[in-house]
C-alpha cells in the first residue's frame, strides 16, 4: 500500500494524502517537496524525471510502470528471434523459511577495503561473503529470448554494461519499508530458471508442438549467474537497479 512505503530521501512514510514525485526510470517515489530540495532522483547517478500524483495513487502507477517496461522487446535485438515474457526464479521444497515453494537467493557482498594485495584482496573479500538470505516466493519477472537466451529486464539486456550499473545502483540505498540501510549484494541465479507465461513456438513442424512446447520446451536455464541488487536485511524488500523486485509479508 502507498501508505507503507517510505520516501527514498527522507525515509519517511508515504501517506495517501500526500503529493508524490515518482521517477520515470527507476519509478521510486518522493514527497514532493523532497524532490524539489534534492533537485533530483535520490537513486544514485538516475537522471530520470518526476511524474507527479497523489499518495494513495503511487502503488498502482508503481505496479502499471513495472508492467509496462516489461512489455519489450517483443523481438530480441541481438540475434532477431522472438522474446518471450515470463519470471526467473529457482524452485525448492516448501518449508516453514519457503513457504511459497520458489526462492530467490540474495548472498551479500560485503567490500574489504583493508586488504591490499591482488591476492589478499580477493581472498578476503571470498572469506566475507557469507551471509545471505531467501526471497521467499520471490519470482523476477522479465523477457528472455527464445534463441540465444538473453535476458531482459524492463527492456534492456542483462549483458555486462546491465551488470555494472545495476552494482552501482545497488550501493546506500535505504528500505522503502523500513528506512533502514539495505545490503549491497547480489541475486544468485545459478540454479534458476525462465519460464515462459506463453506457448513457445520452438517446433511448429512437429506432431503435437503445442504440448512439447507448453509443458516440455516453456523453460529454460538462465545464462546469467548472478544479478547485483539491495535488499533489506529487515523486511526483505529487494531492489535490482533501484527498482523493486520482491516484498513478502
Amino acid at each position: 500500500m502507498a501508505g507503507e512505503r517510505r520516501c527514498l530521501y527522507c525515509a519517511r512514510k508515504i501517506a495517501a494524502e500526500d503529493r508524490v514525485a515518482m521517477c520515470n526510470l527507476c519509478y521510486v517515489g518522493h514527497h514532493e517537496e523532497c524532490w524539489l530540495r534534492n533537485g533530483r532522483c535520490s537513486t544514485f547517478r538516475c537522471p530520470g524525471t518526476p511524474r507527479l500524483m497523489a499518495g494513495a495513487e503511487y502503488a498502482y502507477a508503481l505496479a502499471a510502470a513495472l508492467e509496462m517496461a516489461n512489455s519489450e522487446p517483443r523481438a530480441c535485438p541481438l540475434c532477431g528471434e522472438r522474446a518471450y515474457a515470463g519470471r526467473v526464479y529457482v524452485r525448492k521444497t516448501q518449508s516453514g523459511e519457503n513457504p511459497i515453494g520458489t526462492v530467490l537467493p540474495f548472498v551479500v557482498v560485503r567490500r574489504v577495503a583493508s586488504a591490499e594485495g591482488g591476492v589478499l584482496r580477493r581472498l578476503a573479500s571470498k572469506l566475507a561473503r557469507t551471509r545471505q538470505w531467501l526471497l521467499s516466493g520471490a519470482q523476477l519477472h522479465g523477457r528472455s529470448c527464445g534463441n540465444c537466451r538473453t535476458l531482459f529486464l524492463w527492456g534492456a539486456p542483462v549483458d555486462d554494461v546491465y551488470l555494472i550499473n545495476a552494482l552501482e545502483q545497488a550501493r546506500d540505498r535505504f528500505c522503502v519499508y523500513c528506512g533502514v540501510s539495505m545490503w549491497t549484494g547480489e541475486i544468485r541465479l545459478t540454479d534458476a530458471r525462465f519460464w515462459s507465461e506463453s506457448v513457445p513456438e520452438f517446433h511448429r513442424e512437429w506432431l503435437l508442438h503445442n504440448l512439447l512446447d507448453r509443458f516440455v520446451y516453456n523453460r529454460w536455464q538462465v545464462r546469467v549467474k548472478a544479478i547485483p541488487a539491495s535488499s533489506c536485511p529487515q523486511c526483505r524488500y529487494t531492489e535490482v537497479c533501484g527498482r523493486p523486485v520482491y516484498r513478502f509479508g
